[in-house]
């Protein structure tokens, strides 16, 4: 990782909505530093990280002095303010277009696809069976809408910055015991190999981390 004080990024290993902007700041060799937050002990939610981020929410930036957060958003302002390859949110209109669709879609039903992930690991009250219901129908959506015609979510021929919003939510799933549909495993499969050795590493530190933290709040209980 490379450091500089001018671009802060608060985040944390346990939640997948980090992981898109890390992966995003380290492929394209963006110089930053990280600040871990510790979700178990509710750090974000101190009264100093509050007027950082209101929402008391990873990730969060601060980029010489200006402050931003939510994850889809960060991204896009991390391409249109430094150089990065056009693949990840494209210059040309009609392509660009495509990824904001996509962004848009994931906003509304993101906590819809993780809903069995997080039934399953008692970070919510709902049942198993209904958490599934929910997920199933809105992985129906998304392949119908998104994964229809193409290869990745906003593209038929290079990973943007859709796929990475999506892909550490895959991982939990498939850590919690949900079977993915044959199109989405072979879609999860393709991004990873985009970038595989730097995909998988930050995949495992995401399950480790991710484990650690479930093991700690059974024992807790």
């Amino acid at each position: 990782m490379n450091t500089d004080t001018g671009l802060k990024l608060y985040t944390s290993y346990l939640c997948p909505y980090c992981k898109p902007v890390e992966f995003l700041l380290n492929s394209t060799k963006i110089p930053h530093e990280e600040v871990k937050m510790d979700l178990l002990n509710n750090e974000t939610a101190s009264e100093e990280y509050k007027k950082i981020n209101p929402l008391q929410t990873v990730p969060a930036i601060v980029d010489n002095g200006f402050i931003l957060y939510e994850s889809n958003t960060l991204m896009r302002y991390l391409c249109n303010s430094r150089e990065v390859e056009d693949h990840w949110y494209p210059k040309d209109a009609k392509k660009r277009a495509l990824v904001d669709l996509y962004c848009d879609f994931h906003v509304q039903r993101s906590w819809d696809l993780i809903r069995y992930s997080y039934a399953k690991i008692g970070m919510i009250n709902t049942p198993l069976e209904e958490a599934k219901k929910i997920s199933d129908e809105a992985f129906v959506e998304l392949e119908n809408i998104f994964l229809k015609n193409r290869k990745y979510l906003a593209s038929d021929d290079k990973i943007t910055i859709c796929d990475l919003a999506l892909l550490w939510h895959l991982t939990g799933l498939i850590e919690a015991g949900y079977e993915l549909s044959d199109k989405m495993k072979n879609y999860y499969e393709s991004v990873i190999k985009t970038d595989e050795v730097a995909f998988r590493k930050s995949i495992n530190d995401y399950i480790k981390e991710r484990n650690d933290a479930v093991a700690k709040r059974l024992e807790k209980k």
